[in-house]
């Protein structure tokens, strides 16, 4: 609810989950395939190689770099492992098999609207049973305000008494903190299904 306040980089991201049926797998992941969640993004200023993303650390999945690599002599560094087990995602404890992420790794950089859309589309087109983009309308300088439903069977009609979920997020202009960490969020969502026991029970439930 509310009015969009005129900012050329204004733009709503809605989130609707619901849960259908437990139909959807990662073919690529039972095969024990290791698949990047996007292009590789480097580590120590684009010079090092490429980052594994995503990755697990003492079991726990994530999907964009972390600070719990660093020493107290670094301070707070974002880094991401280079070396990781294909069919564990479990990342190398060795310190030569991490590296400082570079800013074309996720969360390192804001997105403007367009590559926004871009993403959003993208993951939609990808992975059909699992999220699907609408349109919630225009804000008063005619930006696409974009919003996905993300959740097993997505395409789907979704079962009464199902629970639903809504985020959403930037309701101004000025507030893009909001739709970077929802995106993420999503991909997070979609790609971790099949892959971290947790996720997978979000999107079959929800």
């Amino acid at each position: 609810t509310g009015r969009v306040e005129p900012s050329s980089s204004s733009h709503i991201i809605v989130f609707t989950m619901v849960n259908l049926e437990h139909t959807y797998f990662l073919t690529s992941v039972i095969l024990g395939l290791y698949i990047p969640i996007a292009s590789p993004c480097g580590t120590n200023y684009g010079k090092g190689p490429p980052c594994k993303i995503p990755f697990k650390l003492s079991g726990q999945i994530y999907f964009s770099c972390t600070t719990k690599r660093t020493s107290p002599e670094e301070g707070v560094v974002a880094k991401c492992p280079t070396n990781v087990d294909e069919e564990t995602l479990e990342a190398s404890k060795k310190d030569s098999d991490w590296g400082v992420c570079h800013t074309d790794c996720p969360m390192r950089q804001y997105k403007d609207n367009s590559v926004l859309r871009s993403d959003l589309s993208n993951l939609s087109s990808s992975f059909p049973d699992l999220a699907t983009t609408f349109s919630i309308g225009q804000s008063v300088l005619g930006q696409n305000l974009l919003g996905v439903r993300l959740t097993a069977g997505a395409g789907k009609e979704r079962g009464l008494l199902k629970p639903m979920v809504r985020l959403i997020a930037n309701m101004h202009g000025n507030e893009v903190t909001g739709r970077e960490m929802l995106t993420h969020l999503a991909t997070v969502l979609v790609k971790g299904m099949g892959r971290d026991q947790r996720i997978t029970k979000i999107m079959e439930t929800t």
